[in-house]
């Protein structure tokens, strides 16, 4: 299971596990609250979401969610790239497959370090599932990661990297984190652990 893109609501199942108190709650039917969303009132000023940090872990239904540490970088690239490795897309831009799994791995490996620090990479007990979300105001990739990205889609893509650097150029143009919206950049379950609601 694969998802990237950038959604306006919070929905599914690796979710932030809270956020400020809110007037708004996410959640599915017969769970606990899975998201809070707090509104400021003003009049004189737009309505907008103020957010905390998740909590260190919290459970939804019957599966245990945290906030990735850092030495479960390359568990959590190793399920992205997984869950990515037959994805129309990626199997385009990296088309050997001997190698696309191990590439796979390289990038995402940047992108979760890159994200890390907010607190917002999260994963199951054993990382069979992860989703990295980005929260409002907040880059997707920080430094020193991000200034390695370009070099690295060179590296990996070759002849292809400008075609992708484009697509995501349009992805970052319509980033609802410019918002307040939580942007859910990559959402993966680990091919072992796929078909068991892990992650969904």
């Amino acid at each position: 299971t694969a998802l990237h893109g950038s959604p306006s609501i919070l929905s599914g199942f690796l979710l932030p596990p809270s956020c400020a108190r809110a007037e708004r709650t996410v959640c599915r039917p017969g769970d606990r609250a899975l998201v809070t969303i707090t509104t400021l009132e003003d009049s004189s000023a737009p309505r907008k979401p103020v957010a905390r940090r998740p909590a260190s872990s919290a459970r939804m239904g019957s599966m245990e969610v945290h906030a990735a540490r850092p030495e479960e970088v390359d568990a959590v690239a190793s399920t992205i790239a997984g869950a990515f490795y037959g994805d129309p897309v990626w199997s385009w831009a990296l088309p050997d497959p001997d190698r696309r799994l191990s590439q796979l791995r390289e990038l995402w490996g940047l992108c979760v370090l890159g994200g890390i620090g907010h607190r917002w990479v999260l994963t199951t007990p054993r990382c069979e599932a992860a989703a990295v979300w980005t929260p409002p105001g907040c880059d997707e990739v920080v430094e020193p990661y991000a200034s390695r990205l370009d070099p690295l889609l060179d590296e990996l893509l070759g002849s292809r990297a400008d075609l992708v650097r484009e697509v995501l150029r349009r992805f970052d143009a319509f980033d609802p984190r410019k918002g307040s919206c939580y942007y859910l950049s990559l959402l993966g379950t680990h091919p072992d652990h796929r078909g068991r609601g892990v992650g969904m």
